[in-house]
């Protein structure tokens, strides 16, 4: 186990802002998000646009920093890195294309398919191991971040159980803020 003050700090670690958000949760009466409902064109590039070009570079001095080493870019004096957010919400993403098995088929992804910039496709791993691989890394990162958000009750319909609100508010990092930190640094190693 590495000592947790022997990590250093993220090359996004100095503009982290937090701000509080209320969650939207798609239940009962509440409206549905972009991200929510059966596939379409739409839905799919919305989540594609949440992460497509989450594979960043970094300067010299920010991957000198890291505690585990990545690559320079081919033909280049810049590094590989990816905040992890991106690929967590790639595996997300994968997971809900594999609860529409007629429009992803066995064989379906994205990079392959729609030839996405900064996406890699693994040819030599199969739709399951890449599932399972996505459940575990998602499962490892709630439990890391382990949000301590409250969910409260309430029984909005009189019904004889509470229902637990999950639209409560969350202290959450600045999305918008990273994501634009990430793909202003995209890298073209991965782009066909």
């Amino acid at each position: 186990m590495i000592r947790t003050d022997s990590i250093d700090a993220a090359p996004v670690e100095d503009i982290v802002e937090y701000e509080i958000k209320r969650f939207n949760t798609g239940f009962l009466d509440e409206p549905k998000t972009v991200f929510q409902g059966p596939p379409t064109d739409a839905l799919d590039e919305a989540w594609s646009d949440l992460y497509e070009r989450g594979v960043s570079y970094l300067l010299p001095d920010e991957a000198n920093r890291l505690v585990d080493r990545t690559i320079v870019a081919p033909g280049s004096k810049v590094y590989i890195g990816g905040l992890d957010v991106f690929h967590q919400l790639h595996c997300l993403d994968m997971i809900r294309m594999a609860a529409y098995p007629k429009r992803y088929p066995p064989g379906h992804h994205p990079a392959v398919l729609h030839k996405r910039s900064g996406t890699m496709a693994h040819p030599n791993i199969t739709d399951t191991e890449h599932l399972r691989h996505c459940i575990n890394s998602i499962r490892q990162s709630l439990m890391c971040s382990s949000d301590i958000s409250v969910n409260v009750f309430y029984n909005p319909r009189k019904e004889s159980r509470p229902f637990p609100r999950f639209d409560q508010l969350h202290t959450c990092r600045n999305f918008d803020k990273l994501r634009a930190w990430a793909f202003g640094r995209t890298t073209a190693v991965w782009r066909e």
